[in-house]
């Protein structure tokens, strides 16, 4: 919204009072015009307003964005307890192989899921 626009609005005048000259009449009083008045108000209402709604519409956006964001963080998450969960049926569902015994048996905590994925995939190739 022009703050040029607002502002003629608001400064213009109109006739309050004629004076009769002898050839014409003459505006004598002025004063400012009502209706322009009321129009520049509504102009800076409606431009607050817009001002208000991109304000709040960047916040959606900030906020959709971190959705976004943790969107992928939980899809990361579910994916790796996905693959625990397959693990742990795995371990329930077959015979150990001797490698995943071994580090069962040696409580090699680290090498469980290597050893259980190499396990699991030997298992789905055969």
């Amino acid at each position: 919204m022009s703050r040029e626009l607002i502002e003629r609005l608001r400064t213009r005048k109109t006739v309050a009072q004629w004076t009769r000259g002898v050839d014409a009449d003459y505006p004598a009083i002025w004063s400012p015009d009502r209706d322009c008045h009321e129009a520049a108000a509504l102009l800076e209402q409606q431009a607050a307003e817009i001002e208000r709604l991109r304000a709040l519409d960047g916040e959606r956006v900030a906020k959709l964005n971190a959705l976004t964001v943790q969107s992928a963080r939980d899809a990361e998450q579910i994916e790796a307890l996905r693959k625990d969960a397959e693990r742990y049926r795995w371990l329930r569902d077959t015979p150990w192989p001797r490698e995943v015994e071994r580090a069962v048996m040696l409580h090699a905590n680290a090498s469980w899921d290597a050893a259980i994925d190499a396990a699991m995939s030997t298992r789905e190739g055969a």
